[in-house]
């Protein structure tokens, strides 16, 4: 029976753990944890065997991996940690570094680590794939690639998920642009890339009963990046509001909206050769149709 490790229970690992207790505990057994109490007692009223835990605590880590002696696989979703603006890069890998310091000696099967397409930065439009040169927009960007490059000299079945703008039915671009606080840039000349949040955790959920090494990255992401613009207008033909209002590259970049400067179309061509086209949500017309 695999035993795996649901590390930072956010949306994604809250989603993926109600899919695997519905699955059954005949193949697989998890835990689950959050760095707040609160949330632990949430997942444990869920059913989930659920711990708190805080990975910039070294010794809490340790008496953590004392108690679950036995995992075998970790999908660890804990982003970078900014403590404030005064924080520097490598003050947001502490939690990392402590992890793999840990997990040195123990019997781990497979790590995977949920990081970012930002980590490629491109911003002319142009198409990457994981073989694509490597330059964030932003510290948080840098922050995920060497958490990256800190598991893939440390851990042995290493896997990073590069993931594209998550999205859900509730919440989506075309609930943003009803509600008037969608964020356009450069009146939508940039393009977007997204995957929605069933998606991604059927993803992480094949990632965990692949018979097979995993590649050392995988990008994330429906195959159907849109011209902001053009996302826009597709969903205007049915929802009445108005086009938003668009700020330029270097407003964005001052308001701190590092996610959104890239301009890039994310490839998920080794996402099918690895798991097969299962992709549900693609493109815009599922906006328009749910």
């Amino acid at each position: 029976m695999t035993k795996i490790l649901l590390l930072g229970g956010g949306n994604v690992l809250s989603l993926l753990a109600k899919k695997l207790q519905q699955e059954g505990t005949k193949n697989a057994q998890f835990v689950i944890t959050s760095r707040r109490q609160e949330q632990v007692n949430l997942f444990r009223a869920a059913g989930f065997t659920a711990e708190q835990l805080d990975i910039l605590n070294y010794s809490a880590l340790q008496d953590f991996f004392v108690k679950y002696s036995d995992l075998e696989i970790i999908i660890d979703s804990v982003p970078p940690i900014f403590a404030n603006q005064s924080s520097s890069l490598d003050d947001s890998l502490v939690g990392v570094r402590n992890l793999v310091s840990v997990l040195k000696d123990y019997p781990l099967k497979r790590l995977i680590y949920l990081s970012t397409t930002g980590v490629y930065g491109a911003v002319n439009g142009e198409v990457v794939s994981e073989d694509s040169p490597i330059k964030p927009l932003s510290d948080r960007g840098q922050a995920r690639f060497k958490s990256e490059e800190l598991y893939r000299q440390n851990i042995v079945n290493f896997c990073a998920l590069r993931i594209a703008g998550i999205t859900s039915n509730q919440h989506n671009p075309r609930t943003s642009l009803i509600r008037g606080s969608y964020p356009l840039i450069e009146n939508g000349e940039r393009y977007s890339n997204r995957i929605h949040i069933e998606d991604l955790v059927e993803v992480i959920f094949k990632s965990l009963n692949l018979n097979q090494e995993l590649p050392r990255a995988i990008n994330v992401a429906d195959g159907a990046p849109l011209k902001t613009k053009d996302l826009i207008i597709a969903l205007q033909s049915k929802y009445n509001f108005p086009y938003p209002t668009s700020i330029s590259y270097e407003d964005a970049k001052a308001l701190g909206m590092h996610t959104l400067l890239g301009n890039q179309q994310v490839s998920n061509q080794l996402l099918i050769n690895t798991f097969g086209d299962f992709i549900r949500y693609k493109g815009v017309d599922w906006m328009i149709e749910n």
